[in-house]
């Protein structure tokens, strides 16, 4: 995150101000705070945000001086933003390929070479966006530069920022440079919460969304000196630095964010750049040595804390204290080595042309890099450097059903249609009658390897119409909760109501029901009735599971209930393969004393549907995949789960299950 770069270059245009090292230190320490997991900073990733306010002021500071001095070139501007920050990025790169090269799968290795082009070309955060999801999802905690989203995200704002700024040099008074400011703070702030609205997690990484905080930096720039006494300073000061370390403590992952709630951090670090414009060494904290050592070695502190986390994650380390302080001192010392040994030599560099310091510190480097990936990307992951037996793991992690079955999984995109009969078809396929109907959510989907086992042993034909978050439960509605507000899943019912008609029309001789029955019954998700009367939660499902199945009965000679399959932990899916190819100790179990509490409440309604239904099937995995203490995530040490995913089974995975079941229990199927 190559804003903390900006004090050296700071010295060459402006006074040194030993508090804004020490605001930097804060925020580097906040981020590793919360990365490795240390619950009492649960929001230190506003240390984020505060960095994007001290780079908006920095760098406006430094441009708007030299335009008014008419000695501004924006080759100048980008041959130092290179010196400062390309020494560090592609040594932490090229330290980082190496690390990844001996310890990730081929799999992972494909997908981090893929980061790898989107980073050095500065749009990590437009690779994080697509591929990666929420900053906070599971997922992310294995991928080495994650945490480059924020470089792309600067660099974007500092394409065009100097560009207007000069042009607003030229052609507008100084006087209106404040409103305009704050005329693009509040169009930022209004797209950031529209963006917000529509989907957090994305919007999390987007330029325009985070324009605003880089822009309350600038605004201080312009903001008239006034003649306040030191000792009010002070006391501001050290209010705002308090509000920072209260945000930090009580902001989470559930906290609506970036947006207004970004707005208390940024308004409080502009603040506090603020008062050092008018006068510095104002609080001993932030200007004490410490803080500013920390601060002078802050960007690649950065970059290299994140790197070091991760491949822990991939050796499964538990971050304990120990680890935890580890992961700090040797961020320290990495990073103090990159500033003496990397950084501070590459100054040199300010006196040669533009063009070669941009050529031969940026785009030679890149392009390198760039054909590594491809390297890597021509032979899929580099599979030899494992065995067969990890290949096989590989291929169990990358057969997500759902991609693996497009044309039947949340397909056609009219959910108002069923998808194709012809196509969606598991068992014996060459039949032409259909002898069983899976209905369900995305669970149900993951569920079709073991359904495909079970049906081809019966010589049955199956047809999947299922659909993500839709269990079937007719005459019900589901609302989603985003960003705090109840917002329809409308999806839900158009779906089920399309099922309802379906059934009506067609017999079966065998409907399996299942889906992720717990997911009703949380946070996230709330049904209703039509009527919208008062209900709870869990007296809505028992009631639309009562209706499916006296709907499913009339049409079908067996109705078979799955028992959803247990939750595993972050980074569970791929343990197996980690143990294996790493020769690890870890065990790839998890207690089974969570999945009953997580399944309490459901099991009771199952309960009374069994005596409701005493011809219902019941079926429990569990009595697979658990034993009375532990639940595994593999089978004949193949992955059960697809990558990165803590509860869909992948395709392999449940035909695995499915084997093992068919041999200790025989083809339900068939009776």
């Amino acid at each position: 995150m190559h804003f903390f770069y900006s004090s050296c270059i700071l010295s060459m245009s402006l006074k040194y101000t030993p508090d804004i090292d020490g605001l930097r230190a804060l925020a580097v320490m906040l981020v590793v705070f919360n990365h490795i997991n240390i619950s009492l900073f649960s929001g230190g990733f506003i240390g984020v945000d505060i960095f994007f306010v001290i780079s908006g002021y920095l760098i406006t500071a430094i441009i708007y001086k030299e335009m008014t001095e008419k000695h501004f070139s924006i080759g100048h501007f980008y041959k130092k933003r290179v010196i400062r920050l390309a020494p560090a990025f592609f040594t932490v790169l090229l330290i980082t390929s190496v690390f990844s090269l001996w310890v990730m799968l081929p799999n992972e290795l494909l997908e981090y070479v893929k980061s790898i082009v989107y980073s050095t070309f500065l749009m990590a955060n437009v690779y994080m966006r697509k591929e990666v999801g929420g900053y906070f999802s599971t997922s992310a905690d294995e991928i080495p530069l994650l945490h480059l989203w924020s470089l792309g995200v600067e660099e974007q704002f500092y394409i065009f920022w100097p560009l207007l700024l000069l042009l607003l040099v030229r052609k507008t008074q100084a006087k209106w440079f404040i409103w305009i400011v704050l005329s693009l703070i509040i169009f930022s702030l209004f797209y950031a919460e529209q963006q917000i609205l529509k989907n957090a997690d994305k919007a999390y990484y987007r330029m325009p969304v985070r324009a605003v905080e880089m822009f309350l930096g600038a605004l201080v720039c312009f903001l008239p000196k006034l003649n306040i006494q030191a000792v009010l300073m002070r006391i501001v000061t050290w209010a705002a630095l308090i509000v920072l370390i209260v945000c930090a403590i009580q902001f989470n992952e559930q906290t609506i964010f970036p947006g207004l709630n970004a707005l208390i951090p940024c308004v409080a670090t502009a603040i506090i750049l603020y008062c050092t414009r008018i006068q510095s060494n104002l609080n001993f904290v932030l200007a004490h040595p410490i803080s500013t050592w920390i601060g002078k070695i802050s960007y690649p502190m950065y970059l290299w804390h994140w790197p070091i986390i991760v491949f822990l994650n991939i050796y499964l380390v538990k971050f304990t204290p120990m680890i935890q302080c580890f992961v700090i001192l040797i961020s320290i010392v990495l990073a103090y080595l990159t500033h003496k040994f990397i950084e501070l030599p590459a100054r040199k560099w300010l006196v040669l042309p533009n063009k070669k310091v941009i050529l031969m510190g940026f785009l030679l480097p890149s392009t390198i890099f760039s054909i590594f990936a491809g390297l890597i990307y021509v032979t899929q992951g580099l599979p030899g450097r494992f065995d067969e037996k990890v290949s096989r793991q590989v291929a169990a992690l990358d057969s997500a059903t759902h991609i693996l079955r497009k044309s039947c999984h949340d397909a056609p995109k009219d959910r108002t249609q069923l998808p194709d009969p012809s196509i969606c078809a598991f068992g014996d396929v060459n039949k032409s009658k259909i002898d069983i109907l899976l209905l369900g959510d995305s669970h149900a989907n993951s569920m079709v390897g073991a359904l495909d086992i079970w049906a081809k042993d019966a010589n049955l034909r199956g047809y999947d119409p299922t659909q993500s978050t839709t269990l079937y439960l007719p005459n019900l509605k589901l609302f989603e909760n985003k960003s705090g507000n109840w917002i329809e899943y409308t999806e839900f019912k158009v779906r089920n109501d399309r099922l309802t008609q379906h059934l009506k029309k067609n017999k079966y001789s065998i409907t399996v029901v299942t889906g992720y029955f717990s997911m009703y019954l949380g946070q996230r998700f709330k049904l209703a009735d039509t009527d919208h009367k008062n209900s709870l939660d869990s007296e809505l499902l028992e009631q639309g599971m009562v209706q499916a199945l006296t709907q499913i009965f009339r049409i079908s000679d067996q109705v078979i209930l799955i028992l959803d399959v247990p939750n595993i932990k972050e980074h569970q899916a791929n343990c197996p393969a980690r143990v294996y190819s790493l020769g690890l100790s870890e065990k790839c179990s998890i207690l089974s004393k969570r999945i009953k509490e997580r399944d309490l409440d459901y099991l009771k309604i199952i309960a009374k549907l069994r005596h409701e239904f005493p011809k219902l099937k019941v079926i429990n995995p569990n009595k697979i995949l658990c034993d009375e203490f532990v639940c595994k995530s593999a089978l004949n040490d193949i992955p059960l789960y697809r990558d990165k995913d803590n509860d869909h089974l992948s395709y392999l995975g449940a035909a695995e299950f499915g084997k093992v079941y068919l041999k200790e229990f025989g083809n339900p199927f068939k009776e």
